[in-house]
């Protein structure tokens, strides 16, 4: 056999082993579907989502994006709208996981119905789309429905109307407040160089000059040594810093 023709067979078959890697990949196993024969959204999965956005009623929309992962980690998200800051995981994981546990409860026809307009889903309370490899799905959440449900409809899905449990629309119901993010330290604090703190006992600094390796205390005299352990502890306590919840981003004075 020509040399020429062993290439030509060597990479038909890489092409080919690519291929069925690449499908394996993002496909589910026949037991993955089975587990999934309740859920609403069969062909969900959330560590495959790499964007989601949420529109409320209020006419706020927060679009937010996954940062791409390394090996073994579950990747960090970011708002992009309305403006960019980082997002708070556990608050988009916790989405995510409202999404991939939607029951496929009882549906109806809107064509059949009396009452069209009493889904609310022409206006509806919440508009959800999420990216899976480039796919979108988008949804609707309308008005309350009995039984503690409320009223969704997949876009694309005809005129299909699901009751659903409710706490999807608690758990999607976010703004920006919510889901931004609650460190209020840099990332990189460790690698801080210096240190300034401001308080009523007085004004002190520390810096860390490559120089001596170690850190040292700001004085008129000019710079002594600082305990590594005292310098380490307000590393630690700075990097801990967490807000509990943020007041809006537009108040009006006075309310």
């Amino acid at each position: 056999m020509k040399n020429r023709t062993v290439l030509i067979i060597l990479a038909v078959l890489i092409a080919l082993g690519a291929f069925i890697f690449l499908v394996e990949r993002d496909s589910m196993t026949t037991g993955e579907r089975k587990e999934r024969d309740d859920r609403l959204f069969q062909k969900y999965q959330r560590d495959e989502v790499t964007r989601l956005s949420v529109q409320r009623a209020t006419g706020e929309t927060v679009v937010l994006e996954k940062a791409k992962a390394e090996a073994g980690d579950e990747g960090s998200w970011r708002i992009v709208e309305p403006s960019p800051r980082a997002a708070e995981d556990s608050e988009v994981r916790a989405m995510l996981s409202s999404i991939d546990f939607v029951l496929a409860g009882r549906s109806v026809d809107r064509t059949d119905a009396e009452d069209k307009e009493g889904f609310g889903l022409e206006k509806p309370r919440l508009a959800v789309s999420f990216d899976i490899r480039g796919a979108r799905t988008s949804f609707r959440i309308g008005a309350q429905a009995p039984g503690e449900r409320v009223y969704l409809s997949i876009d694309g899905d005809g005129a299909v109307v699901h009751a659903v449990a409710e706490d999807i629309f608690e758990s999607l119901d976010k703004g920006v407040a919510q889901l931004r993010s609650k460190r209020l330290s840099p990332e990189r604090l460790g690698e801080a160089v210096a240190i300034a703190v401001h308080g009523t006992s007085g004004d002190y600094s520390v810096s860390r000059p490559a120089a001596l390796d170690a850190w040292a205390l700001d004085t008129k005299v000019g710079k002594v040594l600082a305990s590594a352990n005292a310098a380490g502890e307000l590393l630690t306590q700075l990097d801990g810093l967490r807000a509990e919840s943020f007041i809006a981003d537009e108040v009006t004075p006075g309310k």
